[in-house]
């Protein structure tokens, strides 16, 4: 028989709650699978319990997680014991949305490469990014704007060792490819760990085996040219390619290269450059292109190799060493205890700049050695960017040899008006430098940093 309710009194609720009063149990959500499996009898003495809370406090107590709210935020099933309850009017929550195990699973990219299993190329941030101090500015500047990411440049060589095993298969498996000699001589600003962002293109030399010819000095066009002659019976691997005086033509070469480029995995496009001394290719997986240049080695004494000589794009060959610039670089950069590559980098990003004639990137980075070649060990950035920008336009306004001695000068084609409005922007540059420095040593790093910003332009950090 049921208990009779105690008799109301004139005190408030809250003290008529007796302290012997045994604590009472939590409502429970209707709807719930733990309501729902209890028997009727207990399901009165919990509707009794609601009703002593709601008089012991008037503070709301905060509202158990349904299931279908839990549904909601972890995405998981309901338990075989669950029901899925849609929320009373009272309730402020919305309806559950269904979920399945298959929504939860993230979709591949649209337009990634069947090809390439590779995760994507990280990108440089395009996020305007604010520096309080010059030397927090430089170091953003350099790893988001300027320097290739790391991984970038793991994919680069790897990238660069796939195609030369791609092409010496080429090699053995037809007979009519030019025939390899040794491995492959990598060159180039990215070879020598100068390239700026973006990575847009690889040098490479694919050497050829010479054999059983002879080389001739000759002028074409007022420049030093050879000539690479078959020897009187014997087999060259190169007469496939010869005229009918013997003269290996380094046009058939460069084209015949170009023809078998169409059989290797992930082929996308091959054409001769616009100089026609190497072979553009391209591959799926990767943005930036490949220069295959064709070299056959020249020794001299001791079977040492002295030079290459590669396509001249008039069918005959001229020379070059690129291991001589990678030496050249790495000794200027010991000089300055490793940090001349990274200032060569800014300044390279400063010559890419539109607000200028722009020198090819060879002999920019000539200049840059020839000027710190007597210059005090580097120390920072901005002190190193000063010297630059005060002492090149000696370099620049004279002739530039070859640092190989192996061609012409590297200034021919520039012309002494084009010289003359790069020294401009060079004093102006120079000028600009130094109110920066200047208003650093004032502690005045706002007005440092926009001094940068009109070397380098908006992509330097602003201050904040």
């Amino acid at each position: 028989m049921p208990r009779k309710p105690a008799k109301k009194s004139k005190a408030s609720p809250e003290k008529r709650a007796p302290k012997s009063a045994p604590k009472p149990k939590k409502a429970s959500k209707p709807g719930t699978s733990k309501t729902a499996n209890k028997k009727p009898a207990k399901a009165k003495s919990t509707a009794t319990n609601v009703k002593t809370t709601s008089l012991k406090s008037k503070k709301p107590r905060k509202p158990k997680t349904t299931a279908s709210q839990k549904v909601r935020s972890t995405g998981k099933k309901l338990g075989a014991t669950q029901t899925k309850v849609k929320p009373t009017p009272s309730s402020s929550t919305q309806p559950a949305k269904k979920t399945t195990s298959k929504a939860s699973k993230p979709e591949p990219p649209k337009h990634q490469s069947k090809q390439s299993k590779s995760a994507p190329l990280p990108q440089k941030s395009t996020a305007l990014h604010h520096a309080k101090t010059i030397k927090t500015a430089f170091k953003y500047f350099r790893a988001h704007t300027v320097d290739l990411h790391p991984s970038i440049t793991q994919k680069g060589r790897s990238s660069q060792t796939f195609l030369v095993k791609q092409i010496k298969q080429l090699a053995r498996r037809y007979s009519d490819f030019p025939k390899l000699k040794g491995n492959y001589v990598p060159f180039g600003s990215f070879s020598r760990n100068v390239k700026i962002n973006p990575l847009d293109d690889i040098d490479l030399l694919i050497l050829l085996n010479g054999s059983d010819t002879t080389i001739s000095p000759t002028v074409y066009r007022s420049s030093m040219v050879y000539t690479v002659t078959l020897k009187k019976k014997t087999k060259s691997t190169l007469a496939s390619f010869a005229n009918e005086q013997g003269q290996v033509n380094s046009t058939k070469v460069l084209n015949r290269i170009k023809a078998y480029l169409t059989h290797v995995t992930h082929y996308q496009k091959a054409s001769t450059n616009k100089r026609m001394q190497a072979v553009t290719f391209q591959l799926k997986s990767y943005p930036w292109v490949f220069d295959i240049v064709p070299a056959i080695p020249v020794c001299g004494y001791g079977d040492r190799v002295t030079h290459y000589l590669i396509p001249d794009g008039h069918g005959n060959w001229i020379s070059t060493n690129p291991k001589i610039d990678a030496q050249n670089m790495a000794i200027a950069n010991k000089e300055h205890q490793g940090k001349l590559l990274a200032v060569m980098r800014l300044l390279k990003y400063w010559n890419n700049r539109t607000h200028k004639p722009r020198l090819p990137s060879y002999y920019f980075e000539t200049l840059v050695i020839q000027t710190f070649r007597h210059a005090a060990p580097i120390k920072s950035d901005p002190e190193a960017l000063e010297y630059f920008f005060h002492n090149v336009s000696i370099y620049l306004m004279s002739s530039c040899p070859d640092p190989k001695s192996l061609g012409g000068n590297l200034d021919n084609g520039i012309s002494r008006e084009n010289k003359e409005k790069v020294a401009k922007a060079l004093k102006t540059a120079a000028q600009q430098v130094r109110y920066a420095i200047m208003a650093e040593a004032e502690n005045d790093p706002k007005k440092a940093i926009s001094w940068w910003r009109k070397i380098f332009g908006t992509k330097f950090p602003s201050y904040g």
